[in-house]
């Protein structure tokens, strides 16, 4: 196994091994392997807005790790199209693996970090890096996102060391990427790499962080939120037989609908009317093991109008039908 280190990060992200891979003269930073070590190139384009491009296809002749430090924070949304390498952090466990077909997001930070390639297979993959600033900038674009916000749903995105990012149209655009025929050292080829690099960025962003499922499962909670919110659990859970609706809940609380939708959600894990209705379960199950009452009365002591709803929900809660929960019970008392 050939090992090299690096301290300098163009080194790391162009794949500038030493002895392995060498200089040729191009308007980008472009590297092609030596005979002796394999074949192929790595290209490293950097953009005047935060942007670097990396065009990695490696055919190599023997196995190798490297391992290097960053002296700055950048972020990367890479594809693989082809082959496999293992990375991680050199001074935690944490470790990640690429194979064909993914595409994941990671933090680059100031940190050391290693990684491996075989031989048994080419490596071809393309990577978008971006700076803070630059995804700062566009997260703060969207009006729609507080500066609070933000952060959150960046640290909730940074808890692991890579993150799978699930997005057809993005494979499109890396697909678009590799599948160009414009001259290499022309202009119109590095302005369509530079759009197609920010509309990756752009689409990952709203795939991952400004979907609209994402939004209403995000809001900043003031302190005097989070103790209406609890109050109106309160409200609930001592009227849950025949409760408010929602906006006549919000309404009694004196807090808006949507607030307190998504803020009951964040703080509880379940929706108002899921809170509602495994209290009904709970209490229904006490009634039933007692065995004073019939299955009828019981939805209507928990606030089932409709017997069979109430069976259906029942047996979705505990896998059994209320009525066989009942004779179970009546027949262990014998």
């Amino acid at each position: 196994m050939q090992q090299y280190v690096f301290l300098n990060p163009d080194d790391h992200q162009s794949m500038n091994f030493s002895k392995l891979l060498t200089k040729s003269n191009h308007r980008s930073k472009y590297y092609k392997f030596n005979n002796s070590s394999g074949a192929g190139v790595s290209e490293h384009i950097r953009f005047d807005n935060g942007i670097d491009i990396f065009l990695h296809n490696m055919m190599l002749k023997n196995n190798f790790e490297y391992k290097y430090t960053l002296k700055y924070y950048n972020y990367e949304i890479v594809y693989c199209y082809e082959g496999s390498s293992v990375g991680g952090d050199c001074d935690t466990s944490d470790t990640y693996s690429l194979n064909a077909g993914d595409i994941k997001f990671l933090k680059n930070g100031c940190y050391n970090r290693w990684e491996k390639f075989s031989n048994s297979s080419n490596w071809k993959s393309v990577s978008v890096c971006f700076s803070e600033q630059f995804f700062s900038h566009l997260l703060n674009a969207n009006k729609d996102v507080t500066d609070t916000v933000t952060q959150d749903i960046i640290d909730s995105l940074l808890d692991n060391i890579m993150i799978d990012v699930n997005s057809p149209d993005i494979k499109i655009a890396f697909n678009q990427i590799i599948n160009n025929n414009m001259p290499s050292n022309s202009n119109s080829r590095l302005l369509y790499l530079q759009s197609k690099s920010i509309e990756i960025i752009s689409l990952f962003i709203e795939n991952k962080l400004l979907t609209k499922a994402a939004c209403k499962n995000i809001i900043c909670l003031k302190t005097e939120d989070i103790e209406k919110i609890k109050y109106a659990k309160e409200v609930i859970t001592n009227n849950y037989v025949d409760p408010l609706s929602v906006e006549q809940l919000a309404k009694y609380v004196e807090l808006n609908s949507y607030k307190l939708k998504v803020g009951f959600k964040k703080i509880y894990h379940t929706t108002i009317y899921g809170y509602i209705r495994n209290l009904r379960m709970i209490k229904a199950k006490e009634y039933l093991e007692s065995g004073e009452k019939s299955v009828i009365e019981v939805a209507n002591l928990v606030g089932y109008a409709n017997p069979s709803h109430f069976s259906a929900a029942f047996k979705k809660k505990y896998g059994i039908n209320p009525s066989e929960l009942k004779s179970k019970y009546y027949f262990s008392r014998l």
